[in-house]
C-alpha cells in the first residue's frame, strides 16, 4: 500500500471512502480512502474521526460527490450500498454492482432483487471459501461475493474464532444487501 495524505487521496483518481467496522480505540472511527484506479480497491489513506462526527463526516463527503461505505478487518472486501446502488470491491476487481437495478456479479449472471428469496452467508466445508450467495425464488443459488482464504485449510490451529474474524464482512455486507433487496438472510457460517 502506498500511503498518501488523506485530502490528497480524495483527488487522486477514482476513489471510494469506507468506514472501518471496528473502532481502533473507544470513541474513534477510521475512514479510509480506497483507490479504484487498478480495478480493485487499494487503501491509500486513512484518518480517524470522533465517533460522534461519523454522520456529519459521511454527509460532508457524500455532498462532495464521494461514495461512502464500509470495510472490516480480516478480509479485503470494501462495499457501498447507497442511493446509487450496490458496489463491492476486492483488492483485485469490482466483484458485485447494480446495473439497471439488478445485481451483476463479476462475469456472472444478473440477479433481479425481486427474484431473491433470501441471502445465504456460507462457508465451504474446508473453510477456504466464504461469502454471500442469493437463493432465488426458482431454487437456484448464485454466488454474489466470495472470498477465498487458503490459510484456513493449511493452518493446524485455525479455529472458529479465526473464521468469525475473517467472515465478519459477510455479516455486515449481508445485512446491508438484505435491507437493499428487502429480503431476509440465512447465516450458515
Amino acid at each position: 500500500m502506498t500511503r498518501i495524505p488523506f485530502e490528497e487521496a480524495l483527488d487522486a483518481g477514482p476513489v471510494v471512502l469506507a468506514w472501518r467496522g471496528t473502532a481502533p480505540e473507544p470513541g474513534q472511527r477510521t475512514l479510509s480512502v480506497f483507490s479504484l484506479a487498478g480495478g480493485g480497491a487499494e487503501q491509500v489513506a486513512w484518518r480517524r474521526f470522533p465517533e460522534a462526527e461519523v454522520d456529519d463526516v459521511t454527509a460532508r463527503y457524500v455532498a462532495g460527490g464521494h461514495r461512502v461505505g464500509h470495510y472490516t478487518d480480516g478480509a479485503d472486501i470494501v462495499w457501498v450500498v447507497d442511493e446509487r446502488g450496490v458496489a463491492v470491491w476486492s483488492e483485485q476487481r469490482l466483484e458485485l454492482s447494480t446495473v439497471d437495478g439488478a445485481l451483476q456479479t463479476d462475469g456472472g449472471p444478473r440477479v433481479d432483487p425481486e427474484q431473491v428469496e433470501t441471502l445465504v452467508l456460507f462457508v465451504s466445508p474446508d473453510r477456504a471459501e466464504r461469502g454471500i450467495r442469493a437463493r432465488l425464488s426458482d431454487g437456484q443459488e448464485v454466488d454474489l461475493v466470495v472470498d477465498v482464504r487458503w490459510g484456513a485449510t493449511l493452518h493446524p490451529l485455525y479455529n472458529r474464532d479465526d473464521l468469525v474474524f475473517e467472515t465478519w464482512w459477510a455479516v455486515e455486507l449481508g445485512q446491508a444487501l438484505c435491507h437493499w433487496a428487502d429480503t431476509g438472510y440465512d447465516d450458515q457460517i
